[in-house]
């Protein structure tokens, strides 16, 4: 078993947290999810070689991209629908 930490941007409450937790858990290869909102943090363990780049996909098509990556405009946008999806926990 493999661990690894993601700096984020856009996380900024419980709602996005939830979201990320649910859906990173359904990565092929993902066996547990910590989301740290104060540090704008993901750590995560995986078993998959190719878990962490399937990880930083869902992440960048939530609306989370890495830290030093780009945060466009839809970017911000998407972080915010996936917050309020993750508040109402779908």
């Amino acid at each position: 078993m493999n661990k690894m930490t993601f700096k984020l941007q856009n996380m900024k409450c419980a709602g996005c947290t939830e979201r990320i937790l649910k859906k990173v858990l359904e990565v092929p290869g993902v066996l547990d999810v910590h989301p740290d909102l104060e540090q704008e943090e993901l750590t995560f363990s995986y078993s998959s070689f190719n878990s962490p780049e399937m990880v930083k996909n869902v992440l960048k098509r939530l609306g989370y991209p890495l830290r030093d990556e780009a945060n466009s405009i839809k970017d911000q946008v998407q972080s915010y629908v996936s917050c309020m999806l993750g508040r109402a926990k779908i």
